[in-house]
């Protein structure tokens, strides 16, 4: 068993909170990866481990932690978001690794996602400009937000 200095530290996460984040900043200030490793185990949770890797991003270092599914029916695929977005940053000009990554947001819904969400952001700028004066401009607006969203290729 690993005694640690009692500290008490209280989190206000009035909009959410990153458990990979959190994880990561806690093992920075201190407390031993095992330990934290040992206490999820007790929430008798399976199909996953943790990943720990010094990161660098932008001049700013840090440790970056994957939570990785290790038997997953639905997206068997291997790799982390952190993986596709190397992908497809490193590898935009190869055909192959366009189409696995296509497949890939298909096969987890990502399209209806962004779909979904697309169409919340656009019902909710035109309720937007609503509120402004009817003028050439606020039409423009209207015009620019239904074009962006209802393009053809």
């Amino acid at each position: 068993m690993i005694k640690l200095k009692e500290k008490i530290l209280y989190f206000d996460c009035f909009s959410g909170i990153s458990g990979d984040m959190t994880i990561a900043a806690l093992v920075e200030l201190g407390v031993p990866a095992e330990y934290l490793i040992t206490e999820l185990e007790k929430l008798d949770l399976s199909g996953f481990h943790l990943n720990f890797e010094q990161d660098e991003r932008k001049g700013i270092n840090g440790l970056r932690v994957d939570v990785v599914l290790e038997d997953s029916t639905d997206n068997n695929h291997g790799r982390t978001l952190f993986d596709i977005k190397k992908m497809i940053s490193k590898h935009n000009n190869n055909t192959k690794k366009v189409q696995e990554i296509i497949k890939f947001v298909q096969n987890t819904g990502g399209i209806e996602y962004a779909e979904k969400k697309m169409k919340e952001y656009q019902s909710l700028a035109l309720t937007i400009l609503n509120e402004f004066p009817d003028n050439e401009a606020r039409k423009s607006l209207h015009e620019l937000v239904r074009f962006v969203i209802e393009r053809k290729k």
